[in-house]
């Protein structure tokens, strides 16, 4: 009997993909928060935050490395952002460097519950430690119990909080760190 092959795959993005990631990032970033943020603003943070050229910046970015996950037909369906920088002193305190946050995480809704989150997770942390990080880190939502229950099932804890800002309003998230 022939083994199925994988309902999707994951490899690290490249230049080519700007274009399809700048546009899977808009639509998840909205998807998940356009409930919570006024228009104009969420309208800003994608501007800043998802605009193609920005993305073909964060592609190439030597400090980082962007995931991306894709249907059997090749269409993009999650992504995770890493990028190495100066921890906040929470993060620092409480691990080792060199650290790495887990800048943006998601995967569209559609393939919730189908692993792809896991397996973009799994890769991820191989990856890091690979590279020999010592220390993974992110912010989250307090209100984002879904991401919060994945986060701690995969060790992470809190370590602080940190203003999270998407045009003029202004959060408090969650930072979180867990040992490679």
């Amino acid at each position: 009997m022939p083994i199925a092959p994988p309902p999707f795959t994951i490899r690290r993005a490249i230049p080519a993909d700007a274009a399809r990631l700048s546009e899977l990032m808009s639509t998840t970033f909205q998807y998940t928060w356009a409930p919570h943020y006024q228009p104009e603003d969420l309208a800003v943070y994608l501007q800043e935050n998802y605009s193609l050229a920005l993305q073909a910046q964060q592609i190439a970015d030597p400090r980082g490395f962007i995931l991306l996950a894709e249907s059997a037909d090749g269409t993009p369906i999650g992504f995770a952002r890493l990028l190495h920088h100066a921890p906040p002193e929470e993060v620092a305190r409480f691990g080792p460097e060199p650290a790495v946050e887990l800048v943006s995480f998601y995967v569209l809704a559609d393939w919730h519950d189908q692993k792809v989150g896991a397996a973009l997770f799994d890769t991820a942390f191989a990856l890091i430690h690979s590279l020999n990080y010592r220390t993974m880190w992110l912010g989250v939502w307090p209100d984002n119990h879904r991401a919060l229950k994945f986060y701690r099932a995969r060790g992470f804890v809190q370590v602080g909080t940190h203003a999270f800002a998407v045009g003029t309003q202004v959060d408090d998230d969650l930072v979180m760190a867990r040992a490679v």
